[in-house]
């Protein structure tokens, strides 16, 4: 009989060891620790276009977001009168030199392998805003001084070196398409096109996202003041992306975001195209997680009523912009300003509300409704110059962006390499280069099915141990009973009986504790949500994803 009991005591102990190890490795987090170099520069270098007004403006407010969202970043930028006029710098940056940015890179790199070396996952973001050309096979970027960054330094100096888990490349300048990928120029024969080393597909831990209209050309607005890109990539990472409320935005949130704001851009030579390209599988990549940023300002734009808002600082220099559908709410996140101003705009091309609200201070998590409570609208903010004002004013974020746009985006969006295009095709519309393959990153409601079930399973495991000790004192109890004196066996037996009947409740918790969690994980891995039943029909919906 002992032996029996060991045997049985080793199995329960065990078991409970095991659901107890379940359930506390799911519900810890990952952790992880984000970098970043952040470049911009107005330089024309040899292009004999003039220089970008705002390339720098865009660098500062970029690093912004990205140190937000928790990243070591440094930027390197050489911030004219103007930006110094509207910004106070915390400290004077270094100027976007190749010599400067190798330094960075290797002050970076080098950070990076400590996070590793204890214990971190590490990602790495390399954003780049400023002037760019094709030249030869590839592409270059232009920096201070007149100098170049390469499609080859692009490899060498960043994407081959990085000790960083994953790394992403944002690019906003023209051209791009010719420096991140070789582009198959009709100068290059295309057996030395097929040998080359500098291919996307031969890096697998890279994400890229950039856009360009059919010409390969950005543009810069003075209503953003700013590249239209960056600012709508930064939109995206402040949550507007986001559409299952999970506070983290993808790569394929981020791309039907951005597909969404330029639909109705009229005229190829304004509208931009948006290419992203992962890893196979890796479409459901996060490139910005605020679920444990308790300290940001975030606004919560409610469902039940379709809003176009854009957010600007006190002087009118835009922060975001969302054209939000009505069955959909988003919680967005602001940069901290000393004062704010909210523009509510048209929702579509028939729509012509335009109103503006000055909202001074804010901090803390925000209701939209209670924060226009009582305000009066205040005057518009004019839109700016540009060559493409026209387009860009009556076109950007009229197509309302929500879970139906992004299930829509995501069934029919197909999938196409960087380096399928025929040598020197234009681009006509964006791509999700490797999106297809993989599978989808699990809704908001299935990610809380499962770690409700990772919950049940470590409750199973403590009932389990509950029951154990109770049933091992249980038999000591019992022995005691017959090896007791008359006078004392009538208290032991009673005292058996108890811990008896604690051992059988504490197991039958353990049981109906783990039949919870079988529950619960078999819906969060296996039945679909109500919300991933819902497929938008993408009859008449236009996807701006195609090469």
């Amino acid at each position: 009989m002992t032996a029996e009991r060991t045997r049985l005591t080793a199995v329960l102990l065990a078991l409970a060891s095991w659901l107890l190890a379940i359930g506390g490795a799911h519900a810890q987090a990952v952790q992880k620790r984000l970098f970043a170099l952040v470049v911009g520069s107005n330089h024309p270098g040899d292009t004999g276009l003039a220089p970008l007004a705002y390339a720098d403006d865009d660098a500062l407010r970029n690093v912004e977001v990205l140190r937000m969202l928790g990243a070591d970043a440094t930027v390197l930028v050489t911030a004219d009168d103007d930006t110094r006029g509207k910004r106070a710098l915390d400290h004077e940056p270094g100027a976007a030199t190749m010599d400067n940015l190798r330094s960075a890179l290797k002050t970076v790199f080098h950070d990076v392998d400590a996070a590793k070396a204890a214990g971190f996952e590490t990602e790495f973001f390399f954003w780049f805003s400023g002037h760019g050309t094709a030249k030869g096979s590839g592409g270059v970027l232009f920096l201070d001084n007149g100098g170049t960054f390469s499609r080859g330094d692009l490899y060498k100096e960043v994407l081959r070196k990085s000790p960083a888990t994953f790394n992403h490349v944002f690019i906003d300048a023209c051209r791009a398409a010719s420096f991140v990928s070789s582009r198959g120029d009709d100068d290059v024969p295309p057996p030395q096109r097929n040998q080359d080393h500098d291919s996307l597909d031969k890096i697998p831990n890279v994400g890229v996202i950039f856009g360009a209209t059919r010409e390969g050309r950005v543009h810069e607005w003075d209503t953003y003041e700013g590249g239209v890109f960056s600012f709508q990539l930064r939109s995206a990472l402040l949550n507007a992306a986001d559409v299952d409320n999970d506070k983290r935005v993808t790569y394929l949130e981020a791309f039907a975001f951005l597909t969404a704001a330029n639909e109705e851009v009229q005229g190829e030579h304004a509208r931009m195209h948006v290419v992203v390209h992962t890893p196979v599988g890796q479409r459901g990549r996060t490139i910005s997680d605020w679920s444990g940023n308790a300290t940001s300002l975030t606004v919560q734009l409610p469902a039940g009523r379709g809003l176009h808002v854009r957010f600007t600082d006190r002087y009118f220099i835009p922060l975001l912009e969302l054209n939000k559908h009505s069955d959909d709410e988003v919680l967005i996140v602001l940069p901290k300003r000393e004062g704010y101003s909210l523009q509510r705009l048209p929702r579509d091309l028939r729509d012509k509300e335009h109103a503006s609200f000055s909202l001074g201070p804010l901090s803390g998590a925000l209701d939209y409704d209670a924060l226009l409570s009582g305000l009066v609208v205040g005057q518009q903010a004019p839109s700016r110059g540009s060559d493409v004002a026209p387009e860009l004013e009556h076109g950007l974020f009229r197509v309302p962006f929500g879970f139906a746009y992004f299930r829509g985006v995501r069934a029919t969006a197909r999938a196409v390499s960087l380096r399928d295009r025929s040598p020197g095709a234009p681009m006509n519309d964006g791509v999700l280069d490797n999106m297809r393959a993989g599978p989808a990153r699990p809704s908001a409601q299935k990610l809380r099915l499962r770690r409700s079930g990772y919950v049940m399973l470590g409750a199973a495991g403590a009932a389990a141990i509950s029951g154990l000790v109770s049933w091992l004192a249980s038999n000591e109890s019992y022995t005691d009973y017959q090896q007791a004196a008359d006078a004392d066996r009538a208290e032991l037996k009673a005292k058996t009986r108890r811990l008896d009947w604690a051992a059988t409740a504490s197991f039958a918790a353990a049981g109906a504790f783990a039949l919870s969690a079988t529950g619960l994980l078999v819906a969060g891995f296996v039945t679909p949500s109500s919300r991933d039943g819902v497929l938008a029909s993408s009859a008449g919906l236009r996807v701006s994803g195609r090469f």
